[in-house]
């Protein structure tokens, strides 16, 4: 679906909110599993994946909130809005909720075994972009919104492969998500939207 549509209202619940993140921990959990795809958690060093994941999530989301508030980007701002109505009002604890499981099932999915995957058939520079590529066809929303996407999967791709930390890159999705969401649902106008 795309939410560009200016008549397009989504009332989702949060049940419905967190199908897609579970499916996708599903699936790749089965897909690692049935192929063997190697791939590393990173569980070696907690800490620093605690830290890093934490710290880069606080940057990309300080990046976000500034491209949202640049003059040519009235697209990104057009989407934020239609998707604040999705999370507004939602209680802390479901925005920690669908944000670990978001940023648990698609990494372990479009980094852990997609990525992965590819790069036993091309290059591991070509597989970063093509699991980026999908995941962010899989969040497409709108042009501006697709390429926000896209750039965040290239970057958790990379991050990945540097760091051989699976965990870092999940840790680095959940963060990011649960501050988006919580501006979202409580916090609109840092988005420079207007209530």
């Amino acid at each position: 679906m795309n939410i560009d549509d200016s008549t397009t209202e989504l009332n989702l619940s949060f049940e419905q909110l967190m199908l897609a993140p579970i499916v996708a921990l599903l699936i790749g959990t089965v897909l690692i599993f049935i192929t063997a795809i190697p791939y590393h958690l990173g569980l070696d060093n907690l800490a620093g994946s605690l830290t890093w994941g934490i710290l880069l999530a606080i940057v990309t989301f300080a990046i976000v909130i500034l491209l949202t508030r640049l003059p040519f980007s009235t697209s990104l701002r057009e989407i934020c809005k239609k998707l604040v109505p999705i999370f507004d009002g939602l209680p802390l604890w479901k925005v920690f909720t669908l944000s670990l499981a978001a940023g648990t099932g698609e990494e372990l999915l479009f980094r852990g075994f997609l990525q992965q995957w590819l790069a036993g058939f091309m290059s591991m520079e070509i597989a970063i972009l093509l699991a980026a590529l999908v995941f962010g066809l899989l969040h497409f929303a709108s042009l501006s919104y697709f390429t926000l996407t896209f750039a965040l999967g290239t970057l958790f791709g990379i991050t990945y492969v540097f760091s051989n930390s699976l965990l870092m890159i999940m840790i680095w999705h959940a963060v990011y998500d649960m501050l988006v969401m919580w501006v979202f649902s409580h916090r609109p106008e840092l988005l420079g939207l207007k209530n």
